[in-house]
């Protein structure tokens, strides 16, 4: 015999335990341009002296984490600041960056910086049909 269960808001008042709220993506659009909602180990840093260059990079990230690889990307025309792809060697040292260093001055820079997690593209590439299966 099938037994009536009980709402969410019926549950709770009855004592009943309910699992927790499943979590709400953020809608892209919100994110800004290169950004990924999911905790990921690629970082997209900006905030950079347009001169920097890797072994900088390394020596001032290096302390927070093992770096598996950096890709500096030159200011936009009319910009005085570069940016970079910073690929962490875990998720975790990567979401330390992010919740810690963003908005801040890292020791040995002297503005702050930008750290976002970076978009990974899945590894579908373009193709003919735009990485369409």
């Amino acid at each position: 015999a099938w037994t009536p269960q009980p709402g969410p808001a019926a549950a709770a008042a009855w004592g009943i335990p309910q699992p927790p709220p499943a979590a709400v993506p953020v809608p892209s659009y919100m994110l800004g341009k290169g950004a990924s909602a999911e905790p990921c180990n690629n970082l997209y840093m900006k905030g950079f002296t347009a001169d920097v260059d890797e072994n900088t990079l390394r020596a001032v990230l290096g302390p927070y984490g093992n770096i598996t690889s950096i890709k500096i990307l030159p200011p936009p025309p009319g910009k005085q600041h570069a940016a970079a792809l910073v690929r962490m060697g875990s998720v975790d040292e990567a979401k330390w960056l992010v919740d810690n260093m963003n908005g801040n001055i890292p020791e040995g820079m002297a503005q702050p910086v930008e750290v976002k997690y970076a978009a990974n593209s899945g590894g579908k590439g373009g193709g003919k049909d735009g990485g369409k299966d």
